[in-house]
């Protein structure tokens, strides 16, 4: 048991480990913060919310984003670093630079890009979704 999950999970996804009808337990490494909305200055913020999962981590940002139906960051922006994006639930757009769209679709897709490409993302889903948004350096 490394990271809150019997070693026999090994290449499993985590809700793949469990008995029916049980719930998976979140690893005791994650630390959840909600980042304070005033922190945004874009009008989509009531329909997004970010959890920071990781407290004093210098060279990247884990963080969980959960979207609500329709939110969209609203048009591209880029800074320095890089990003990864891994779909938890629903469904995510993402554009990179001019004519590159990578859509998430899948609960484990996947998706890597430099930061200072401009990107912008739409929720897809006809409800909430929900991914790991991980940037190298911290970007809030």
């Amino acid at each position: 048991m490394g990271l809150g999950y019997p070693a026999s999970s090994c290449g499993q996804r985590p809700h793949d480990a469990q008995q029916p009808g049980e719930v998976a337990a979140r690893p005791s490494f994650f630390l959840t913060v909600e980042v304070p909305r005033n922190l945004y200055s874009r009008p989509y913020c009531n329909a997004v919310r970010i959890e920071q999962l990781a407290r004093g981590a210098t060279q990247l940002e884990p963080q969980l984003f959960v979207l609500a139906a329709g939110a969209t960051s609203e048009g591209a922006y880029a800074h320095a670093g890089e990003e990864f994006l891994y779909l938890l639930s629903g469904a995510l757009t993402v554009w990179g630079g001019d004519d590159e769209t990578n859509q998430l679709t899948e609960a484990g897709d996947a998706l890597t890009f430099p930061s200072n490409l401009p990107h912008r993302w739409r929720n897809d889903a006809g409800g909430e979704t929900r991914l790991l948004w991980i940037n190298t350096p911290p970007t809030f």
